[in-house]
């Protein structure tokens, strides 16, 4: 392996960053994940820890594949269940069991922007509770950049807040999409880029009947309803782990026996198992 002498974003000194290398750091992180993701590859695990600064500060490297996975057999969670990465960065849909895909990663490099610029994390709690953390990334909404840092440009929290949108369908789609926001914040041009020469051409709308598209719907409806209950009994789970913290034990057997349910409606015997 190559040796890459420097230290990581996360070891630098708060006011060792100017605004422009930041961005410039970010837009490098972009680029690596947009390579990666044209070769069917998903990070995982993005994080300031894993961001090396070379040596002369002017360029990073994206470090620590070891959690990565290919785009087409990648999952939330180990086979035993386990979430993988750091809580911190991690995509909300990474709580829900719900896979995780580019747009994942794109909300972790959201979330080390937002750190960049404010000094702290949009998600965290004053106890380093793990439970409440993962609780914050599905249902708050985080502080404006703007409210902590009033020097942040609203142009920049515009682009923070979009790659930390907790639906993934509003936040950017691809890396190149969030990389040419960030170049027009350091006022250089977006490139073209190879992956997006050698993608697929879209499906026309046009070409298929009204009916035939109702029905693909209909089929895709019944197709994604084990998977949309699977999520929305996890999510039950993930209730009933705040509210046992908080030892509101009513609102947490509520919670539990609402997602005992859920998941025994679409025979998920494992995860009912592991909730009872």
């Amino acid at each position: 392996m190559e040796f890459v002498p420097g230290k990581t974003l996360s070891a630098l000194e708060s006011g060792e960053l100017g605004y422009k290398q930041a961005l410039a750091y970010v837009a490098e992180v972009l680029e690596a994940l947009d390579y990666a993701n044209s070769q069917g590859v998903i990070h995982r695990d993005i994080k300031p820890s894993n961001i090396m600064i070379l040596e002369g500060g002017k360029h990073v490297k994206l470090t620590d594949f070891g959690l990565a996975r290919r785009a087409s057999d990648v999952t939330q969670t180990t086979r035993t269940g386990q979430i993988i990465g750091t809580i911190s960065y991690l995509a909300p849909e990474r709580f829900l069991s719900k896979p995780a895909d580019v747009r994942s990663d794109l909300y972790s490099v959201g979330i080390v922007m937002y750190e960049i610029f404010t000094g702290t994390l949009p998600f965290r709690n004053d106890r380093d509770d793990i439970v409440a953390t993962m609780y914050s990334h599905v249902h708050d909404f985080p502080t404006p950049p703007r409210e902590i840092n009033r020097n942040i440009p609203e142009v920049l929290e515009n682009v923070i807040m979009r790659g930390i949108d907790r639906e993934p369908g509003k936040r950017y789609q691809n890396a190149r999409e969030f990389l040419a926001d960030v170049q027009a914040l350091l006022g250089a041009p977006a490139s073209p880029t190879p992956a997006e020469a050698r993608a697929p051409k879209t499906f026309s709308p046009g070409s298929a009947t009204a009916s035939s598209d109702s029905g693909l719907r209909s089929a895709l409806d019944r197709a994604l309803a084990p998977a949309r209950n699977r999520s929305d009994a996890l999510e039950n789970v993930l209730k009933g782990m705040i509210a046992t913290r908080r030892r509101n034990y009513d609102e947490a057997r509520d919670a539990y026996l609402v997602a005992m349910h859920e998941l025994s409606a679409i025979g998920n015997e494992v995860e009912f198992a592991k909730t009872a």
